[in-house]
């Protein structure tokens, strides 16, 4: 049986920091976000590997509906 009481690793905010690839500014990821834009020169700034969002089956409990990558819905 699972552990309904588990906690969710997801739930807690990391950030993540990345240096922008076009002007190498640093940019910050949340938690659930797969893309941001730099807010410097608004190049889009991917995360490494895909977050606890793109592959867990509570996902949706956590975030909400899930979007599909690069939809603007």
């Amino acid at each position: 049986m699972a552990n309904v009481n588990k906690k969710c690793p997801g739930s807690e905010i990391e950030i993540t920091e990345k240096n922008c690839p076009k002007c190498g500014s640093i940019v910050e990821l949340f938690t659930g976000e797969y893309r941001v834009k730099c807010p410097k020169c608004t190049c889009f700034v991917y995360r490494d590997k895909a977050s606890c969002a793109e592959w867990c089956p509570m996902a949706d409990e956590c975030f909400g509906p899930k979007k599909k990558v690069g939809s603007s819905q």
